[in-house]
């Protein structure tokens, strides 16, 4: 049984979170909109216009500090708050700051250094882990081991967006048909392709080189608002070994969107929950 409150933030979907965990709280990202705070489900519902937002660079903790003290209030001694990547959002700036304001050491901050589906693959992993009867602390170093192992690689063509990317190559950009970000690279451009072929088979080497096509692999195909590019990938991917499943994740979180170009699209790896 459960005996600790469980807090995420809003790159993965409240309705895949409370899937899992029924009473977890999710913490909505904040844009800047015409000088007034909105959130992501505000900025989809009403199409505002993308050229009139804008991440605020001021830290806000009160959207954690609300679900800390509610997830207090059903009972819970320890909180334990997955947040996305430091690096792509100011969400495990925020859990930290409304930590500090609370003075309360019983709550526990992962930063997941991914997002939406690699959230959702970490939660269903915590979901195995409590299952099996393993401790607090015991779930908290495995949940970190994980995270170092997972990969996350972003695509994108967006040039725009990556002018101050470290390695990004302004004076060829015309003819760079792909931009490639991941985990590793702490998100700054790692490479770039001019071809398809050079795409695929980047990706073939990176699946293969990480566990092998087996059960063992948890892989994620997420995407931006272009979700037949990931749909391309996932098909080219089955094509290349039909003993492989990779699950598609649809609209990835307007922050991250904002960051990487609205036709991001990529892949999440990560060791299946299974077998652990």
């Amino acid at each position: 049984m459960r005996d600790f409150g469980i807090i995420t933030d809003s790159t993965i979907e409240n309705k895949l979170l409370i899937n899992i965990f029924k009473d977890a709280s999710n913490v909505s990202l904040l844009f800047m909109y015409e000088g007034r705070f909105v959130d992501e489900k505000t900025i989809i519902q009403n199409n505002l216009n993308e050229s009139n937002i804008f991440i605020d660079s001021k830290i806000n903790p009160k959207g954690f500090m609300d679900a800390i003290i509610h997830q207090k209030q059903l009972g819970y001694k320890r909180i334990l708050i997955l947040t996305s990547s430091n690096i792509l959002t100011t969400s495990y700036k925020e859990a930290m700051l409304a930590k500090s304001i609370l003075d309360d050491d019983s709550i526990d901050i992962i930063d997941t250094k991914t997002f939406g589906p690699g959230i959702l693959y970490l939660l269903e992993t915590l979901d195995n882990l409590i299952k099996k009867g393993l401790s607090y602390s015991k779930i908290i170093d495995k949940l970190n081991d994980l995270i170092d192992q997972s990969k996350t690689l972003i695509i994108t063509n967006d040039y725009k967006r990556l002018r101050n990317h470290k390695g990004f190559i302004k004076c060829i950009k015309p003819f760079i048909k792909y931009y490639i970000m991941s985990k590793d690279k702490d998100y700054n451009l790692e490479k770039i392709f001019f071809k398809e072929s050079q795409l695929l088979n980047y990706i073939n080497l990176l699946i293969t080189n990480y566990k092998g096509f087996s059960k063992e692999i948890k892989t994620y195909i997420f995407s931006g608002l272009n979700v037949a590019s990931a749909k391309f990938i996932q098909h080219h991917l089955y094509n290349f070994n039909n003993q492989f499943s990779a699950n598609l994740y649809e609209n990835i979180s307007y922050s991250i969107l904002y960051k990487c170009g609205m036709n991001c699209y990529g892949i999440f790896l990560g060791k299946e929950v299974d077998d652990l």
